[in-house]
């Protein structure tokens, strides 16, 4: 028996892409529950307790943020439309927020080499 590329299911059955599709969507929750916790403690950081100065880097913290949450907001109204119409979800998007979220904790340390903080605190 020849061994398949991960993602290339054989089961064609409606109830596994369905629960595939409810599987997406809690991981969705999850991602954008993260971006909550992390956009929440800028925030209080910022404003609240004043230890973070409102400057640029942290600007395109919230800037990062937002945009993720938008898109993982704009892939969960995917998923759940998806599962309305039992229809099958495009396997490209999944790929994409597959990259995107891998690639997003990796800039995220690329980001923290900026010479704004102490040589202590950088990666």
């Amino acid at each position: 028996m020849l061994a398949q590329p991960i993602g290339h299911s054989q089961i064609s059955s409606q109830a596994f892409c369905a629960a595939e599709l409810r599987s997406e969507r809690v991981r969705i929750f999850g991602v954008l529950a993260f971006l909550a916790a992390v956009f929440v403690a800028l925030t209080v950081r910022v404003f609240l307790l004043h230890t973070t100065v409102l400057s640029r880097h942290v600007a395109w913290n919230f800037g990062l943020a937002a945009a993720l949450g938008l898109y993982e907001y704009a892939m969960l109204r995917l998923v759940n439309r998806a599962l309305d119409t039992n229809r099958e979800f495009p396997r490209f998007l999944w790929l994409t927020s597959t990259v995107l979220e891998t690639a997003v904790p990796a800039i995220g340390v690329a980001w923290l080499t900026t010479t704004d903080f102490a040589s202590a605190y950088r990666p």
